[in-house]
């Protein structure tokens, strides 16, 4: 499996839209709101991902402060931004305790927020029941 450092537009146009759609992020500790803290929050992410590289390669590049400016890119679909969180994951999941991380818990909020945003998704029905025709 190889990894490499998303670019910097992918992270923005994730955190762009947590802060968009007011993505919230409970832990056990306390919370992360992504509205109001963009920047913080993609120099979460770009850590995540420079630190799995790293791990990765047996490198040892810099993790943030990396310089790293957040910019609000235009907004994505829905679609867009749940595959851009597939990728991300991909990419910054070599460390061993990335599933248990802060970044990975923002990225999983983000995709659970865009995943209730495709269209059809609330009429569609929660449970899948047979239907015997008689």
């Amino acid at each position: 499996m190889s990894a490499f450092v998303v670019s910097d537009e992918h992270i923005c146009a994730l955190v762009s839209y947590g802060g968009i759609h007011d993505v919230r992020v409970f832990e056990r500790d306390g919370g992360h709101v992504i509205a109001g803290n963009e920047q913080e929050t993609a120099e979460i992410l770009l850590a995540a991902n420079v630190a799995s590289v790293n791990y990765r390669y047996d490198e040892n590049e810099p993790v943030p402060p990396i310089e790293f400016h957040f910019e609000r890119p235009d907004e994505r679909t829905a679609i867009e931004i749940i595959k851009a969180c597939d990728c991300f994951d991909y990419q910054a999941c070599e460390r061993p305790d990335y599933r248990q991380s802060l970044a990975a818990t923002i990225v999983e909020a983000i995709r659970e927020n865009a995943i209730r945003a495709v269209p059809g998704y609330d009429e569609a029905p929660r449970e899948i029941i047979s239907q015997v025709v008689a």
